[in-house]
């Protein structure tokens, strides 16, 4: 009798976790959870090596606007007048539109064209983007 109870008991148990346990999403589901936004994070290491030119691990105003990327993203990732690995990361991605040839992996040209096509929000690639009013942008030194 007693294996009878522990049984059931068992039973019950499952089915009362089946529920919840059906709810998460299995481990590297790009779906995201309910209430929280899934965060994109495409390897970006080509696209550092791009920027940083001196290999500081800070991705600098004059770093950034030298290769055309556009100032508004570095104003709103910029720190202490740097870009990092870390900052980027903690963002995540806008979208996996940047990832252009979907290798997972995006590279300058990729961020420059998803910008081009006004997804970036900032100068077109190649064109001059200017400092926002009031001078150099936020961290960048004044020239």
């Amino acid at each position: 009798m007693n294996m009878t109870k522990s049984f059931f008991a068992i039973l019950i148990c499952l089915a009362l976790a089946a529920p919840a346990l059906a709810q998460n999403a299995p481990a590297g589901s790009a779906q995201p959870q309910q209430g929280a936004a899934a965060k994109i994070n495409l390897d970006k290491s080509e696209l550092y090596k791009a920027i940083d030119k001196n290999k500081d691990g800070c991705m600098s105003y004059e770093e950034w606007h030298a290769v055309g990327m556009p100032d508004s993203s570095y104003n709103m990732l910029a720190k202490d007048g740097c870009v990092t690995k870390k900052i980027m990361e903690d963002n995540g991605d806008p979208s996996t539109a940047l990832d252009g040839n979907g290798d997972g992996k995006i590279t300058l040209e990729e961020f420059l064209e998803f910008d081009k096509k006004g997804a970036g929000g900032g100068a077109p690639a190649g064109g001059q983007a200017s400092a926002p009013q009031g001078g150099a942008p936020q961290g960048a030194p004044a020239k």
